[in-house]
């Protein structure tokens, strides 16, 4: 149960958000090997999509989709805006960690999971994926949601994560 306050009043039960079902696929796992990263980076090519990487299919003709990772450090969210006409077919090293290695300027999102694969007890966590727009207020630009999966994914890296992210070649 949810209650709703305005300073000490209660103003009552909140009901549930009821949003629309997304349909989410996986092709290939979702075990994110840091060699396997480094060796995928390294043979990438603008334009040019590999086999090898995982893929996440998300239903819906969304605006917009959001990825969060939670770890037992908090978790972490990443917004990928789209054109109509765009695939829903997102890799899982490209797209969702925006991984472009290059340790002079490592990626944000990327970055953040480097303290949780080191210090988490597990480096499996689970992927909530939600659909919808994202709309421009006056607070700034927020996410709103449309459609959310109905179960998590998992996503699982190895504990030579953060030695990649800070420059190191995997063994």
């Amino acid at each position: 149960t949810t209650l709703g306050f305005s300073g000490p009043n209660v103003l009552g039960v909140l009901g549930k958000p009821r949003y629309d079902r997304l349909d989410v696929e996986v092709e290939g796992a979702l075990s994110l090997g840091s060699r396997s990263i480094y060796e995928l980076n390294r043979m990438k090519r603008p334009g040019e999509e590999l086999g090898a990487s995982p893929k996440i299919i998300v239903g819906g003709q969304h605006a917009a989709y959001r990825f969060t990772i939670f770890t037992a450090m908090g978790y972490v969210t990443s917004v990928r805006t789209l054109e109509p006409t765009d695939d829903r077919r997102f890799d899982a090293v490209f797209d969702l960690l925006w991984f472009d290695y290059d340790p002079n300027d490592p990626n944000r999102f990327a970055q953040a999971l480097t303290g949780p694969t080191v210090f988490d007890l597990s480096t499996r966590f689970p992927l909530m994926i939600e659909g919808g727009r994202v709309d421009d207020t006056p607070a700034g630009r927020v996410f709103v949601t449309e459609s959310c999966a109905r179960q998590f994914l998992w996503i699982e890296f190895d504990r030579q994560f953060a030695n990649l992210m800070n420059g190191a070649i995997p063994r």
